[in-house]
């Protein structure tokens, strides 16, 4: 299995909201800059702080037509790296996107990229234009098209609401069915972006892509210390 590298360059300085720390009900617990305002942290309290994830799962199947597609189009590292991300780390990430730059993020005095630039080079994937967008009844499609379905809503875009194909799903399903090219590092950037523009009543998505990009950009973890989120299953898709 190819590993993602982390590299650990030194932290990046803020471009100037003073950020603050977590505190306890006495005394500030550590002096860690974890949150970009107070804002932030109120989000964190009010939304994250109790909340659990939905995460990415692995992509597991040696030899068969879909993980020929997957490599084909260089998507083999994304869907085999998944270790597991630091909770904290994604809740403070979610927390501070209320004082996102662009598309950069301040995570523990470190600005980190997370968008499609950033995500594809993460995991060496390219940057591809999708394919004419095409809504897609789940009732329609074929068994094919279900299988794939199901690929995306566990690793691409987790969710546990695959009743229904949401918008980006569409979007991928009908570029892989028509062999199109696309650009999957968007993709995740918008579902990152949905979620942190909606109402937050879901599970935290994508906690293990935003952990390597968080590690990738400098952001110093403290690895006896960090909350793991919980394990998925490995995904295999039957032939």
């Amino acid at each position: 299995m190819e590993e993602v590298p982390i590299e650990t360059p030194e932290a990046a300085t803020s471009p100037g909201q003073q950020p603050r720390t977590k505190k306890g009900k006495e005394k500030m617990v550590e002096e860690v800059e974890e949150f970009i305002s107070d804002e932030a942290y109120s989000i964190w309290r009010r939304h994250y702080n109790n909340k659990g994830f939905v995460a990415e799962r692995k992509f597991t199947n040696p030899i068969s037509p879909f993980s020929e597609m997957i490599e084909q189009r260089g998507w083999g590292t994304f869907c085999k790296h998944q270790k597991s991300g630091f909770a904290a780390i994604v809740k403070e990430f979610y927390s501070n996107m209320v004082g996102r730059k662009d598309d950069i993020v301040y995570v523990r005095g470190v600005w980190v990229p997370y968008g499609s630039e950033a995500i594809n080079q993460a995991f060496g994937m390219e940057g591809q234009k999708h394919g004419e967008q095409k809504v897609i009844n789940k009732g329609d499609l074929t068994e094919e098209a279900k299988v794939w379905f199901y690929f995306l809503a566990s690793v691409f875009v987790p969710t546990r609401h695959v009743c229904t194909v949401r918008e980006q799903e569409a979007i991928l399903l009908y570029a892989l069915l028509k062999g199109y090219k696309l650009n999957a590092g968007a993709v995740i950037e918008n579902s990152i972006m949905r979620f942190h523009e909606g109402n937050k009543r879901g599970l935290i998505p994508h906690p293990n892509t935003i952990t390597v990009l968080c590690l990738k950009a400098g952001v110093k973890a403290k690895w006896d210390e960090e909350e793991e989120v919980p394990k998925t299953s490995p995904l295999t898709l039957l032939e």
